[in-house]
């Protein structure tokens, strides 16, 4: 055995014998230094012999250390240096099982940190083809990670479920000796890599795991070191509560993880920010019929052209051509987002403020709270087929076949007044729609 290596082996020993987190760190990351690096790149395998005086359970994290600092240093492969990364980790979890091991759980982290690390920068010269290889799977009809091939980012789910099991399972009652301190690290981490892999029941068996949990959790506005997890775990968990149509839920999260990332520098710039205020803004006009802000548009241009421009201006003016343009035209945008189904459900607000401008109208030339059902056909029938061009003939009341029928109109009204948005009710034998006459539009209930 050469020297350089029994003193690095040495070294290993005393920080484990003396706890040492920081220390050991520094034996096991990926990044020593350049000098370093290729100084261990350069070291013999070990063999059983020469780890004799490490535990028996660190050994193996020893040898996956040395062949991830070979990958990178001596022969540049980044494949290599996955492989060997993740099984560093892997190994590492073994060796801190037991409750012993808790004051290793810095190490832990930072591995799994370098292991994403390796991925990401592996994936951008190197990406798999994960359709193609989920195809396989379900040719041979295998379960998630067991076809004939695997991606590295369904292994990277793999490990990363070991690690979220480790820290969920501890089962001291004390939390401030407990790896579930570290339990947001790993629920953002993996239920965004179930997302990427398109694993949206396993992502949901995450969440239910930690809320199934009796162990007290840390609090999320206390988690200094756990922020921007807890910030990535509300983004998903908001999008999963949309998927489930709980939109209410999915406003609680976007709330909290806004008020997390107010901790940042420049917090209104952050991606994050513009990432959900993507979502939050229907779900605050669909929940509370809130609209943002002049100089809300200020800070964030990047959503004007999509909300400020045509959705809400839509929904604003009763427009509801430009409703179903702006729905086709940002159509794959909501799709990505997951907002498809609930923006298609603010359509209530832009028929809401047709049907008011055209109470208004009819007020003007009749003070009356009795309204023909025609003239919201009428209405709705402009509104939906009018052309940009205002100063065409508009003549629907001449041999004109409406794609509105009554029928329609008396749905989207009896709609509105059974969701509290209209006070009155509908006569369907004199096809007419008696409104309160105190208190026809009630303001939405918060």
């Amino acid at each position: 055995m050469s020297e350089i290596l029994l003193n690095y082996i040495k070294h290993v020993n005393l920080y484990i014998e003396t706890r040492d987190s920081k220390k050991l760190l520094g034996c096991f990351t990926i990044n020593p230094g350049k000098e370093e690096g290729e100084l261990r790149a350069s070291f013999p395998p070990p063999n059983d012999f020469d780890l004799y005086s490490i535990p028996e359970k660190f050994r193996p994290v020893v040898v996956n250390h040395l062949k991830v600092i070979a990958a990178i240093y001596k022969d540049n492969s980044l494949a290599a240096a996955f492989e060997y990364s993740n099984e560093l980790v892997l190994s590492l979890i073994r060796a801190s099982e037991s409750a012993e091991f808790l004051w290793i759980q810095p190490v832990l982290l930072d591995c799994f940190k370098e292991l994403v690390l390796v991925y990401t920068v592996k994936e951008r010269q190197d990406p798999d083809d994960i359709e193609s290889i989920q195809m396989q799977d379900m040719d041979d009809g295998g379960e998630f990670g067991s076809g004939k091939k695997v991606s590295c980012l369904e292994k990277l789910a793999i490990t990363f479920n070991k690690g979220f099991k480790l820290s969920l399972n501890d089962k001291n009652p004390d939390l401030a000796k407990s790896r579930r301190n570290d339990i947001y690290f790993f629920m953002a981490n993996l239920i965004k890599i179930y997302f990427k892999l398109g694993k949206f029941e396993l992502a949901k068996s995450v969440q239910k795991a930690v809320k199934g949990t009796r162990y007290p959790l840390p609090e999320m506005k206390k988690c200094k070191s756990q922020k921007k997890y807890c910030v990535v775990y509300l983004y998903y968990s908001a999008l999963m509560a949309l998927d489930d149509g709980d939109y209410v839920t999915s406003e609680s999260d976007l709330d909290l993880a806004l008020l997390l990332i107010q901790d940042y520098q420049d917090y209104s710039k952050s991606k994050q920010v513009q990432q959900i205020m993507m979502l939050l803004l229907p779900l605050k006009l669909y929940n509370r019929g809130k609209l943002p802000k002049k100089t809300f548009w200020l800070k964030h241009p990047a959503l004007r052209v999509m909300y400020r421009d045509n959705i809400f201006r839509a929904i604003l003016t009763g427009d509801l051509r430009k409703f179903d343009h702006a729905m086709k035209n940002f159509r794959i945008v909501l799709l990505k987002n997951r907002l498809y189904v609930l923006v298609e459900l603010l359509r209530q607000y832009c028929q809401l403020a047709l049907i008011r401008k055209t109470v208004a109208m009819i007020k003007e030339i009749k003070n009356d709270h009795i309204i023909s059902l025609s003239a919201f056909q009428l209405a709705f029938e402009y509104s939906q087929y009018h052309e940009d061009n205002f100063n065409i003939k508009f003549d629907f009341a001449k041999d004109h076949t409406y794609n509105t029928t009554i029928a329609e109109i008396e749905c989207i009204l009896a709609n509105l007044i059974a969701n509290g948005k209209i006070k009155g009710y509908i006569s369907h034998a004199q096809r007419c729609i008696v409104l309160s006459k105190s208190n026809p539009f009630p303001k939405i209930a918060t």
